[in-house]
C-alpha cells in the first residue's frame, strides 16, 4: 500500500510538473500584462514633466514633485509585482501591514485619472470616511484595483461612469467598483475569474487581469462578487477580513494593538 500511494504522489508530481511547464509561455504574458500598467504611468508623468519643461510652462515645485514621487512609486510597484508573481509560484505571502482602505483606492485612482480622462471616464467616489483599518498588502490590492478600473475603462467604450465606494460591513471592508458600461451576459460573467479567459483576444488581452484580482482577494481571505446584466453595467464587490487567516505573524490594526 505504502510503495502504491508513493507511485500516486510520484505520478500526481509529474502531471503537476508538467502542467506548470505547460504553463511558462503563458506566464511570461501574465508579468509583460501585470507591469504594463504601472510603466503606462511612469510615462505619462515623465512626458508630462518633459512638455512643463519644454513650454516653460509655470509649475509649482509640489507639482513636480508629485510627479516625480509617482513615478518612482510605479518604477518600484513594477519590482514587486515581479516578486507578487514569483511568490504567488512558491506559495509564499505579501508583506501585510495595517492600512486605510480609503487611501489605497484614493491613489489607484491618481494613477490611473490621466488614462481615465482621456478614455472619457469620469470617476465618482462614494467612501465612508471613518473606515477602521485593515491588515492587508497595500500594493497588492491597489494592484487589484487599478486592474478593475481599466477593464472598467475598457468596457466603456465611449465614456462613462465609474463610480468607487467603500463602506463597513461587519465582519468585512467592502470596495465597490462598479460602471455604467454595456455589461456581460451570464455564460460570460461566470468565467471572468478563470485564468486566461478573455473576451479581447483580437486586441491582445490574455484574460489575466480579474483572475488575478481573484488572487488577491483570496490571498487576504477576503471575497469577490460580479453583479452584471446586458445592458446593466459591471460591479465588482470586494470585502475584506480586518485581520487575513492564519497570519500570526502581521501586526493587527492599531486600534486593536493597544487593547
Amino acid at each position: 500500500v505504502e510503495e502504491k500511494t508513493r507511485e500516486l504522489r510520484q505520478a500526481q508530481d509529474q502531471i503537476l510538473q508538467a502542467e506548470k511547464m505547460a504553463s511558462l509561455g503563458k506566464l511570461a504574458a501574465v508579468v509583460a500584462h501585470e507591469i504594463n500598467n504601472p510603466l503606462s504611468s511612469v510615462v505619462t508623468y515623465a512626458r508630462t514633466l518633459v512638455r512643463r519643461l519644454q513650454k516653460g510652462r509655470s509649475t509649482t515645485p509640489e507639482q513636480d514633485l508629485q510627479c516625480l514621487e509617482s513615478i518612482a512609486s510605479e518604477a518600484a510597484r513594477c519590482g514587486a509585482i515581479v516578486s507578487q508573481l514569483l511568490a504567488f509560484a512558491r506559495q509564499r505571502g505579501g508583506r501585510f501591514a495595517p492600512l486605510r482602505i480609503n487611501d489605497v483606492v484614493q491613489k489607484a485612482v491618481f494613477l490611473l485619472q490621466h488614462k481615465l480622462t482621456l478614455s472619457g471616464v469620469r470617476v465618482e467616489r462614494e467612501m465612508q470616511s471613518d473606515l477602521p483599518e485593515i491588515v492587508a498588502d497595500a500594493d497588492q490590492i491597489q494592484q487589484a484595483l487599478m486592474a478593475l478600473l481599466i477593464n472598467a475603462s475598457q468596457a466603456l467604450e465611449e465614456g462613462g461612469v465609474v463610480t468607487l465606494r467603500t463602506w463597513h460591513e461587519e465582519p468585512w471592508i467592502v470596495i465597490q467598483v462598479a460602471d455604467d458600461g454595456p455589461g456581460m451576459p451570464a455564460e460570460v460573467a461566470e468565467r471572468v475569474f478563470e485564468p486566461f479567459f478573455t473576451t479581447r483576444e483580437d486586441e491582445g488581452g490574455v484574460g489575466l487581469g480579474l483572475s488575478v484580482v481573484y488572487g488577491i482577494v483570496e490571498r487576504h481571505g477576503g471575497t469577490i462578487a460580479l453583479q452584471t446584466a446586458p445592458g446593466e453595467g459591471c460591479c465588482f464587490s470586494l470585502r475584506f477580513p480586518r485581520q487575513p487567516p492564519c497570519r500570526e505573524d502581521t501586526p493587527l490594526p492599531a486600534e486593536e494593538s493597544e487593547r
